[in-house]
């Protein structure tokens, strides 16, 4: 089974010191943090998939999500995947099925472009924090999985998963191998940005990925 993950945009994680970063990987890097609510100097200008270029500034997140929102959609309608259920990652603090989050703010968006044709699941969260990746949390999807907490309100239906930045894609192979042992269907996940280490030759157009044909070295060590 595929897990294909789709990104808007590649988010570089390497020094612009020692590869200069060009307008369009600060862009990014901008939009994700706009998403995320953290803080960046300046602007981005943007051009969405209604061709509208819109402004990324620090004191107002609406053109991120906005941004964000109008491409997920048009990707949802381009797999013709009809009556999907978004479902939000969750971040590794989430206890709560009703917690706010980025990836459920992404997930709202998108839907007011999808409108009927797709709903927001809040099926996902852990059963107690997990620490975060970057201060020494874990990666391995097995042990991820298994923290997983599944809500009443869930239904086995087709699901799209949401997230802001996908890295190792641990998180993500987590939540759709869960949600596939509850009867789920899960092969697609958008995110803003997929991380690169190395300069991205296209950094607005980012070929889909199949995260279950890579092997991942956190789950086997």
């Amino acid at each position: 089974m595929a897990l294909i993950v789709h990104a808007l945009g590649a988010y570089a994680s390497y020094p612009h010191t020692e590869t200069p970063w060009r307008q369009a990987d600060f862009n990014i890097n901008k939009l994700v943090k706009s998403l995320k609510g953290e803080p960046f100097r300046g602007y981005a200008d943007i051009i969405g998939v209604d061709r509208k270029a819109r402004r990324i500034v620090p004191e107002n997140d609406r053109a991120a999500y906005t941004i964000f929102g109008g491409w997920a959609a048009a990707r949802v309608g381009s797999l013709n995947l009809d009556e999907v259920v978004l479902v939000p990652i969750p971040s590794s603090a989430c206890t709560s099925f009703d917690v706010g989050s980025t990836p459920l703010r992404m997930a709202n968006c998108a839907q007011e472009y999808l409108k009927e044709k797709a709903k927001v699941g809040r099926w996902l969260r852990f059963k107690h924090p997990m620490p975060k990746s970057h201060q020494g949390g874990s990666r391995n999807q097995a042990l991820l999985e298994d923290n997983l907490d599944l809500s009443d309100s869930f239904e086995p239906m087709r699901i799209v998963l949401i997230d802001d930045v996908k890295t190792t894609g641990a998180h993500i192979r987590a939540c759709a191998s869960f949600l596939r042992r509850q009867g789920a269907e899960v092969e697609v996940a958008l995110v803003a940005a997929s991380t690169v280490w190395a300069q991205h030759p296209t950094p607005y157009r980012v070929e889909p990925e199949d995260l279950e044909s890579i092997l991942n070295l956190d789950d086997i060590l």
